[in-house]
């Protein structure tokens, strides 16, 4: 059994503020420089293009990258290994190719005519047939492309503990070769083919990079560079699971557990207190969640998916947590029960809402429970105690009825 600490009265620290977050996060690749020698960017740069973010103007999307004008300068962005003029997301795949509108049967068809062997077409068929079933309605052409283009390659071993990689500038899916429980392999070529192939791609001739996470700089208020990050990628990993169980039916056992699972149980709960679909997250990436967050006046949706992403690196190379996952989405939720109750809403109105987003991640997630037969989800370091933390969003609902309440006496 899991054992986690009960902490009685929760502490609130401070959000790390974005700018720490986001350059943190994605950056382990990127050697450390002390403030004196990072240099001021020059914001018109012939190796990029650069548009600052309206809401964190500390964040600049790069639109467009010249990764050989980019080699070995302190903005190289080491994880795009090629250059890219255009930028976009799968629902606009389409546009930069000759195939569009693919139906089901197209994407049946290609996996039959394709390179693939025997089980790995039957494997991608089940699959394609448990999306399709279970109408997860994202754009077909990325899948289809991906299909057509993507090579399997097996090898000894990995860097980190990873299992499989998938590399959308090589047209090429990396897989541990000894893999020998049967699931757990489904279930990596399945993240990764179907998971990663939905949502990333390259196209060559073109320069088209097609993601759901942004490739983003981070800028500070003296205009130096502090490092860059892609935007959502902990929830790019997140959606990749997702779309494999889905893949999958939803068939959840041990073998199709990851070490995504803590951040699909973030996703899922944002998504579903922000009314994003999983399929308009999928086709339309991190932004579509940003804007329904700014729509219900979440005061930072950077800093929040910021420090999923900072958390998911942080655990997965045994550091201190700085704040847990745990605290980040108490911090949020606190939030909006606060904007729930100024607004009008019952107790029990929110109450059915809690319900609501603290039921959606079991669709999907087998959750752990500790002796206290508290329910979490827990990545390395980092962790969710979902009891506790209903708990505790329901104390603070009451305690600020009650501060309401007396203040009207």
């Amino acid at each position: 059994m899991i054992s986690i600490k009960y902490i009685a009265k929760r502490a609130i620290p401070t959000m790390v503020v974005g700018v720490t977050a986001l350059s943190t996060c994605s950056c382990s690749t990127k050697k450390k420089q002390s403030s004196d020698t990072i240099e001021k960017m020059n914001i018109n740069n012939p190796a990029y293009t650069l548009e600052q973010n309206d809401i964190a103007p500390y964040l600049y999307s790069v639109k467009t990258y010249d990764a050989i004008k980019a080699k070995n300068q302190p903005y190289e962005m080491k994880k795009v290994k090629k250059s890219y003029d255009i930028k976009c997301v799968p629902a606009e795949f389409k546009e930069y190719i000759d195939e569009k509108d693919i139906t089901w049967d197209d994407l049946k068809n290609t996996v039959v005519n394709s390179k693939f062997d025997e089980y790995h077409k039957q494997l991608l068929l089940r699959g394609i047939n448990n999306l399709q079933k279970n109408n997860f309605n994202i754009d077909l052409s990325i899948i289809n492309y991906n299909l057509k283009n993507i090579e399997i390659e097996y090898v000894d071993s990995f860097e980190k503990d990873v299992l499989g990689v998938f590399d959308c500038f090589e047209h090429k899916i990396s897989l541990l070769k000894n893999i020998d429980n049967k699931k757990k392999y489904e279930n990596v070529f399945l993240h990764e083919m179907l998971g990663h192939g939905m949502t990333d791609a390259y196209i060559e001739e073109s320069k088209v990079l097609c993601t759901i996470d942004t490739p983003t700089y981070v800028i500070d208020e003296n205009n130096k560079y502090v490092g860059y990050s892609f935007c959502g990628n902990a929830f790019t990993e997140a959606m990749a699971q997702i779309i494999c169980l889905t893949a999958l039916d939803k068939d959840l056992c041990q073998e199709y557990m990851s070490g995504y699972d803590l951040n699909i149980v973030e996703l899922l709960m944002l998504c579903k207190d922000n009314n994003c679909e999983l399929d308009e997250y999928a086709n339309f990436g991190v932004n579509s969640l940003v804007k329904k967050m700014k729509q219900n006046k979440v005061d930072n949706p950077y800093d929040i998916i910021a420090m999923a992403s900072y958390n998911l690196e942080v655990s997965e190379i045994n550091k201190k947590m700085e704040i847990t996952s745990d605290t980040l989405m108490y911090n949020y939720l606190k939030e909006r029960v606060s904007d729930e109750l100024e607004a009008g809403k019952t107790l029990e109105e929110l109450n059915n809402e809690m319900i609501d987003i603290f039921n959606c991640p079991t669709e999907y997630v087998i959750l752990l429970e500790n002796e206290n037969n508290e329910q979490l989800t827990i990545c390395c370091n980092d962790y969710i105690n979902l009891t506790r933390l209903y708990n505790d969003i329901g104390s603070y609902a009451f305690e600020i009825l009650n501060t309401s309440q007396n203040k009207t006496k």
